[in-house]
């Protein structure tokens, strides 16, 4: 039986988000980790418009394990 995928909730910039398998992604860096990012893929529109979360590297490493 395969399991049941959960949906991560979170309040960014006013906006409501579900970061699930697919529209996220956690950006590293080895030398500056200050600049670490999380990017996710918005489902309002249809422009494939993808924001970026700068400036809390705590939550982006947190996030990627």
């Amino acid at each position: 039986m395969e399991s049941e995928r959960k949906i991560f909730e979170c309040r960014v910039a006013g906006r409501d988000l579900e970061l699930r398998l697919g529209n996220c992604a956690i950006v590293l860096f080895r030398t500056q980790q200050e600049v670490d990012y999380l990017a996710v893929e918005l489902d309002d529109d249809d422009e494939g418009t993808t924001l970026r979360v700068f400036n809390n590297p705590e939550m982006v490493r947190w996030m990627a394990g």
